[in-house]
């Protein structure tokens, strides 16, 4: 039996008999771009540790070869050691405000003393985001929830969606911004156009 090895690494399922294992050495990944502040679903090659998982047994407890269809200087060159820890690798928004919610204490320590700590440009990006949407009182560790970023963090939802919804209580539109809320959390959509439409209906009401 020959494996196309994609990323079979992410199942607990262990194919048996695979004699041979064609590895591509590339993987999509959810990456932070802090240019944008957005988290995105990239193309990217795997590290070097993955590569050898990536194998399984084969080689390694039984008979069988690994065809890696890139170079050796590529896997020596490119390739990290290991994967980046997932908390470099996401948007911290989220994680600010839960830290807020449950603690109420400075965050930057806690982010500072995990495992993989984040890079202090993304603290600082989403801090700048939570303050600019009104969730923060202040676009640094020293900023607090406000009324409404004290809303959102109990709702328990992406932060935007939570932001729409604390925006249609404070509006009189709480219906219709829960509604639209439902409708681009089924569509996977809840960037600014969930903004825009919530002003259109904030319009329409008031007119």
């Amino acid at each position: 039996m020959t494996l196309y090895n994609f990323k079979p690494r992410s199942t607990i399922c262990q194919v048996p008999d695979v004699n041979h294992v064609i590895c591509l050495g590339v993987h999509k990944q959810v990456e932070y771009n802090a240019a944008v502040h957005r988290t995105m679903l990239s193309p990217l090659w795997i590290s070097r540790a993955s590569a050898v998982q990536r194998a399984g047994r084969t080689g390694r407890t039984r008979p069988g070869t690994v065809y890696r269809l890139y170079s050796k200087a590529l896997f020596e060159s490119k390739m990290e050691a290991f994967d980046s820890g997932e908390m470099a690798r996401q948007q911290l928004d989220g994680v600010i405000v839960k830290l807020r919610s449950m603690l109420d204490t400075n965050v930057v320590p806690i982010l500072e003393s995990v495992l993989t700590p984040p890079p202090l440009e993304h603290v600082g990006k989403a801090f700048e985001s939570l303050y600019s949407d009104g969730l923060l009182s202040a676009a640094d560790d020293d900023g607090v929830l406000t009324s409404l970023g004290g809303f959102v963090a109990k709702l328990g939802l992406d932060l935007r969606l939570g932001r729409l919804i604390g925006l249609g209580a404070m509006f009189g539109v709480l219906p219709e911004a829960v509604s639209l809320s439902n409708k681009y959390e089924k569509e996977g959509n809840c960037e600014e156009h969930s903004t825009r439409t919530f002003f259109v209906i904030v319009c329409c009401s008031a007119s």
